[in-house]
């Protein structure tokens, strides 16, 4: 076996592989400083350093590792992967990681397997393809805190690191996700301003706080949920989503703010079992959303809600679903005039008018259990309305047209008015209502 591998004079290589074992006690290259690529596999040594490696055009790869490694010199690289290390990793003047075409991707940073007890790079500023710690056992960090720019995916993925410290990350070409980081507890993304896909933050069990206060826009989802334990999430200045809109499942989270989210594709807030605060004053519109097929605003399942403030929503491309928050008391809704597809409104039990404007719901609209209902400028449902196990003892409604009604099982009702409706598409069906004594129907002229 060999047990001293030494190259004192070499200066430059193309490309240099080393396939190593258990006896060897030295490893040396003292002066080599470029090089294509580097591989490094199996190497029982301690520690060992390249310290005048000043370029590396191609991939650094190293693998099986106890080790802890250093690069002093390094300042430019096209990928790095380091897979199952156990040691230190340092790159303490890397400043670039140019990326390396494969296939459809471009490799920029790959940890994976076991990651390094510390991998630092404290001065690498831009990154030009992924950056990936995928399904990375053992506690350790991560640490970039110079790094600007990612000109692929940040990837996150089934990893035990403790820390990942990315302050001054402001871009991300593609996608942003965070899942699985099962002992992460601040993610503090907060100087991040632009992500060039979807943005996914899930399943992070022990993730109390997340930053993303300073992201604008997202082209594709976001979604933060299944993060159990977080208890901060700070998204001051998203003003756009392009497709799904989703906050759910974060069972720990009181309140709930995004104070410039202005127009989203689809919109959930839903199992989120400890919140009492949702606001989005200044959301307009849920747009139409061809990449999702659960479409349109749910929320819905959140039992300790207390306080909704959608005030400037005009109108919902798709489902509005308002269901199963048992404490809702301060409904803001005032601006809402069109829902193109079905409407829930279950359990709303306040005095508030909630939907003074709301003129058109383009499919069907259920009312389900609630105290009272107000609809005051409503007048076309496109199929069904249905007035259902309501405690209401009078109801007055100014609907014109509808596909057709089932008023049923409302024990307390006695006066129900539908003086403006001409049209019936379909059937109407009034039955159950125990003490109903007058219902009208003025103008009904077609069924």
């Amino acid at each position: 076996y060999l047990v001293d591998v030494s190259f004192p004079a070499l200066t430059s290589a193309k490309d240099i592989e080393l396939v190593l074992h258990d006896e060897l006690t030295n490893l040396s290259f003292p002066v080599l400083a470029t090089a294509d690529s580097l591989l490094i596999t199996y190497p029982s040594v301690p520690s060992f350093a390249f310290p005048a490696l000043t370029s590396v055009t191609g991939r650094i790869y190293i693998s099986s590792s106890e080790a802890d490694i250093s690069f002093p010199a390094l300042v430019t690289a096209g990928a790095l992967r380091a897979q199952s290390l156990f040691g230190t990793l340092d790159f303490p003047s890397l400043t670039t990681i140019t990326g390396v075409e494969d296939g459809d991707s471009v490799d920029g940073i790959l940890v994976e397997y076991h990651v390094p007890s510390s991998m630092s790079l404290p001065v690498l500023t831009s990154l030009g393809g992924d950056l990936v710690l995928d399904g990375a056992s053992g506690e350790g960090t991560f640490s970039a805190p110079a790094l600007t720019t990612i000109g692929g995916a940040f990837e996150v993925d089934d990893v035990d690191h403790t820390a990942i410290t990315l302050g001054a990350l402001a871009t991300v070409g593609k996608s942003f996700t965070l899942e699985s980081a099962n002992d992460i507890k601040e993610a503090n993304f907060g100087a991040l301003t632009t992500v060039g896909g979807d943005v996914r933050v899930r399943n992070n069990s022990k993730l109390l706080r997340l930053n993303l206060g300073a992201l604008t826009a997202t082209p594709g989802r976001f979604d933060v949920s299944n993060n159990f334990e977080l208890t901060e999430l700070t998204i001051t200045s998203l003003a756009s989503v392009v497709h799904d809109f989703e906050i759910e499942d974060l069972n720990s989270l009181k309140i709930l703010t995004a104070p410039a989210l202005k127009t989203v594709g689809s919109f959930r807030v839903q199992g989120n079992d400890d919140l009492r605060s949702a606001t989005f004053p200044a959301l307009t519109d849920v747009l139409e959303n061809k990449e999702s097929s659960d479409t349109g605003l749910r929320i819905s399942q959140n039992p300790n809600l207390i306080v909704l403030d959608i005030s400037k929503l005009t109108s919902v491309a798709g489902d509005f679903d308002l269901r199963s928050n048992d404490d809702l008391r301060e409904v803001a809704l005032a601006a809402l005039t069109t829902v193109t597809g079905n409407a829930f409104l279950e359990s709303w039990n306040f005095d508030q008018r909630p939907l003074p404007a709301l003129v058109t719901v383009g499919e069907s609209l259920f009312l389900a259990y609630n105290d009272k209902i107000v609809l005051p400028a409503l007048k076309t449902v496109g199929e069904t309305f249905e007035l259902l196990d309501s405690s209401v003892t009078t109801a007055s409604l100014g609907l014109t047209t509808v596909g057709s009604m089932h008023i049923h099982e409302n024990t307390l009702l006695t006066d129900l008015s539908l003086a403006a409706l001409t049209s019936i598409e379909d059937d109407i069906e009034v039955e159950e209502n125990s003490v109903l004594v007058n219902l009208t129907f003025t103008t009904l002229a077609t069924v």
